[in-house]
């Protein structure tokens, strides 16, 4: 029974070490307002991205990936989710903001991409 009870409990200890260690990284609301309307943002994919000012926590934005181009408004949630919308007000996709040793990243945690992340160059 002890065992049982000390395998639970390194398995539990280890899924939350795992869930905090996968969030650690992800930027808060003014990190990611900072981070995006710092001028163009570059991706290791070659992507390009502008995300301009327009509120207190929003704006909008371009991306431009090779000959395609999606353009709308972003709100970043005080948690630091940014969501997409197109001209139409329908969601694109939602990414966070990641930084893991100096380098910055989106993840996609909603939309054709999810699950996805693409560094920044």
């Amino acid at each position: 029974m002890k065992s049982i009870r000390r395998t639970i409990g390194a398995a539990v200890i280890g899924a939350v070490a795992m869930a905090s260690g996968a969030i650690a990284g992800t930027l808060g609301q003014q990190a990611v307002l900072t981070t995006l309307q710092s001028g163009k943002l570059e991706f290791d994919a070659g992507s390009v991205a502008s995300f301009g000012g327009g509120g207190d926590a929003g704006g909008s934005f371009t991306f431009n990936h090779g000959s395609s181009r999606e353009k709308g408004t972003y709100s970043v949630a005080e948690n630091g989710v940014v969501t997409c919308y197109k001209k139409n007000g329908k969601p694109y996709y939602s990414f966070v903001v990641e930084d893991e040793n100096g380098v910055k990243s989106f993840r996609y945690v909603s939309g054709r991409n999810k699950g996805k992340s693409f560094s920044f160059k």
